[in-house]
């Protein structure tokens, strides 16, 4: 069984700034080491958001989060028609491959899975694990 993380201890994520196809900035934060593990959080909430899960995953995963378009340190798009699912799976895409990523094992809570399912729809070859 797992123990609960001791949260007041601070992670120490590594910032990127990931400009999307169509001119959105993504904030990125990476900690961790081992495999990559691309963990989508749920609609509203930042990075800070899995920090629970992240302590936990951190030791066995190189743990890559980001903000989506428009929440958070991330920019938002010029339209509305851009918040789709199929949207925030490409800024997925283009995260891992900013980062040099082919393969990732993919987390998701809430909209992440959402997000997830559709990353997996579009580019199966990119996930290593649901």
């Amino acid at each position: 069984m797992l123990e609960p993380p001791v949260t007041t201890r601070p992670i120490n994520y590594e910032r990127h700034l990931v400009r999307t196809d169509d001119g959105v900035d993504l904030v990125v934060q990476t900690t961790g080491s081992g495999p990559p593990g691309l963990l989508g959080n749920g609609i509203g909430v930042t990075v800070p958001g899995l920090d629970m899960l992240v302590h936990q995953l951190r030791d066995n995963y190189r743990c890559i989060l980001w903000d989506y378009r428009g929440i958070g340190g991330s920019s938002a798009p010029k339209s509305w028609h851009a918040y789709t699912m199929e949207r925030h799976a490409v800024d997925a895409q283009q995260v891992l491959q900013h980062l040099g990523i082919a393969r990732a094992a993919v987390f998701g809570w809430s909209m992440g899975v959402q997000v997830g399912l559709e990353l997996i729809r579009r580019d199966p070859d990119r996930v290593a694990a649901f």
